[in-house]
């Protein structure tokens, strides 16, 4: 097989006509094959050149640029005795070199930082640019050499002033670099411009409430010697590239008292530069940032001067966003808050605060307002403050039964609530308890809304029905005077209802002629919750004495006797659940007569 020799395998060829090199075969005068493709199972050939002469190929057709080649030759000899294919090789060709596009060539660019950008005939495999700028053509005087990830590109440096200057760019890349553009070079020709403006004011990425009119400055520029200050140019936009500004103006003096008015919870970028009367311009100066505060938001409950008839009421708001993350409240004994009752942080648009307000008595107008909190923050508080009549309640109420978390016993799952009397501020009178019982301790949704106790010293409240059993249930309890004032409620207190007795099933009840050693089964209304269950066996129907007892599992819901019971003989019988909310109630008792 022919050893390859040229291009050296991975290489980067920099010309789209290479030449293909590899050693002659042993013996001589033979004929070689070539074949040339952009994969490296030749599937297809894009090239195939058979009976070549020399041990040489150069491409007459340009090969695509950017291209990885697979090349391999085979050799035949004068009796036609044909080689293996040699190893496959492969070249890379470079990518094309970018075409210039502004400033043309030649042209009066009037600045010392002219921004020069290009056209790239690459489609991929691009990763960014090389420019040189020199004041030769040939390249061997750099003013400066960048780089840039986009087709443009701005010095950031002044250049020479008044001087003709020459510029080429490259592409960089994986089949790169690519040659430098066009051939010869472009130049330019720079211009005098005054100094680069230097921003002032407003601060750079401060932040302003006031979305009228801001006032712009920057120290004045100064003009060459020979030239003439002309004006100054600036511009105002919401992105840094000022690809469309809100504001693009000229002003003779270094500042610039805008006409805008701006958005609320947006940033916005400006700089300027300065021209001489020939029209030669400096560069931009720094862009300087501005951003606008969120919005106040506006209050929606409680209304103004209304009583909200309860210490804990919900204050809400409209929603500031997207830009807002936090609010912050306050509440206040007066208008200029500086008696604060509540300050507070919350991330959503209402708060209900956790502890009582003052009542009328100690403060009988409250004030409050609110500020949205975020990047753009703090807003300005919401205007005017809101005021609310503060109410009168009774005290809360304290629970004091069924306890906390205790197994209510009442056979019936009618157990009565019961409280502490709460007491009244002097000049209200009593209206009602207000009594919620729920399955969770959210109550968002209430098994009883009892509002029927009525009277002061008698805290206490029977359930209007049975509660379902195996359960557990939430209940609190507030006091409302007779201006329909609510005090807040009390601490949320639980109890649990018993495990369902039973369903006993054989023997039947007053059955007779009864087995010595009888199954005894019995069925369970609870789904959940069990642990076993307890049997007992006597001869009385008060089971003063238990003849037998025993116990199973979750799952076993039959028990036989281990021995024969009398014959001839009554006895009675239950059993009794076990589980976390148990024991159960026993069941009426059945009876039996053995045979």
């Amino acid at each position: 097989a022919p050893g390859l020799s040229l291009p050296a395998n991975g290489s980067l060829s920099s010309t789209y006509l290479p030449t293909l090199d590899w050693k002659d075969a042993t013996p001589a005068g033979g004929s070689y094959e070539l074949q040339v493709a952009t994969n490296n199972q030749f599937q297809p050939v894009a090239l195939d050149v058979p009976s070549l002469s020399a041990s040489t190929y150069s491409f007459t057709s340009a090969l695509d640029p950017n291209t990885t080649y697979y090349w391999r030759v085979q050799a035949t000899s004068l009796t036609g005795q044909v080689s293996p294919w040699s190893p496959v090789w492969s070249f890379r060709t470079v990518l094309l070199p970018p075409a210039l596009s502004l400033p043309a060539s030649g042209t009066y660019v009037q600045t010392t930082f002219p921004t020069l950008s290009w056209s790239d005939p690459n489609t991929s495999g691009v990763t960014g640019y090389t420019i040189q700028i020199s004041k030769n053509n040939t390249f061997t005087s750099i003013v400066t050499t960048g780089t840039s990830t986009i087709p443009s590109y701005t010095p950031a440096k002044a250049l020479p002033i008044n001087s003709t200057l020459y510029w080429r760019v490259q592409v960089k890349g994986g089949n790169g670099p690519s040659l430098w553009s066009s051939s010869p070079a472009w130049s330019f020709l720079t211009g005098n411009g005054p100094s680069i403006p230097v921003p002032l004011s407003p601060a750079n990425n401060s932040l302003t409430t006031s979305y009228t009119n801001p006032a712009f400055t920057w120290k004045a520029s100064i003009a060459p010697s020979g030239t003439s200050f002309d004006h100054y140019q600036i511009q105002i936009g919401t992105d840094t590239s000022f690809s469309s500004p809100v504001t693009d103006a000229t002003t003779t003096v270094p500042s610039y008292p805008s006409s805008l008015t701006l958005l609320p919870d947006t940033t916005y970028s400006w700089h300027v530069r300065a021209y001489n009367t020939i029209g030669d311009f400096s560069g931009w100066s720094a862009t300087w940032s501005l951003r606008t505060a969120l919005p106040p938001p506006t209050l929606t409950a409680p209304a103004t001067g209304t009583d909200p008839l309860t210490l804990r009421p919900t204050f809400s708001w409209n929603a500031v966003g997207p830009g807002a993350s936090s609010y912050s409240i306050q509440v206040s004994k007066n208008d200029s808050f500086t008696q604060l009752v509540l300050s507070a942080v919350t991330t959503t648009p209402n708060l209900t605060p956790a502890k009582d307000l003052p009542a009328a008595s100690v403060a009988p107008i409250l004030y409050w307002h609110v500020q949205a909190q975020g990047p753009n923050g703090p807003s300005l508080w919401s205007s005017p403050a809101r005021t609310i009549t503060s109410p009168n309640p009774p005290s809360i109420p304290v629970l004091t039964s069924p306890a906390n978390g205790s197994l209510s016993t009442s056979p019936v799952y009618q157990p009565t609530l019961s409280w502490k009397a709460v007491t009244v501020p002097s000049s209200t009178a009593f209206g009602h308890y207000h009594v919620q019982v729920a399955t969770s301790n959210t109550f968002a949704s209430t098994v009883v809304d009892d509002t029927s106790v009525s009277t002061i010293t008698y805290p206490q409240l029977l359930l209007p029905a049975a509660l379902n059993p195996n359960t557990t249930y939430y209940w609190r309890v507030s006091a409302v005077n007779s201006a329909n004032e609510a005090s807040a409620w009390s601490a949320t207190w639980s109890f649990r209802t018993l495990l369902a007795p039973p369903i006993l099933l054989s023997p039947a009840d007053t059955a007779t002629g009864v087995p010595a050693r009888p199954a005894f089964t019995w069925g369970d209304p609870n789904t959940s919750g069990v642990t076993g269950y307890t049997i007992q066996i006597s001869k009385s129907s008060t089971f003063a004495s238990i003849l037998l007892a025993g116990s199973t599992t979750a799952t076993t819901r039959t028990f036989t006797p281990t021995s024969n019971l009398a014959s001839g003989t009554q006895y009675f019988w239950r059993v009794q659940v076990k589980g976390t909310n148990g024991p159960s109630a026993w069941p009426t008792y059945f009876s039996f007569s053995t045979q």
